[in-house]
């Protein structure tokens, strides 16, 4: 996949277009911006963003909830 991307950027700075990607895994992105392969990044869509933040919520709840401090 990074071969790919290098060769996009290639095309694309040729062309003067930007290059971003879409990515779930921050430091993948983080070492594209370091090699100078991308200019902009989605972290996730809205939804895998959102399910996350329920699902730490909702952790957060159970474990309180397994404390027992009202039962």
């Amino acid at each position: 996949m990074r071969e790919s991307i290098a060769y996009l950027r290639e095309v694309t700075a040729a062309h003067g277009v930007t290059l971003g990607i879409c990515s779930g895994q921050p430091e993948y992105a983080a070492g594209l911006f370091a090699d100078g392969l991308v200019n902009c990044v989605g972290l996730g869509i809205d939804l895998v963003l959102l399910n996350g933040a329920f699902g730490d919520t909702i952790a957060g709840l159970d474990s309180a909830r397994s404390a027992g401090s009202n039962p």
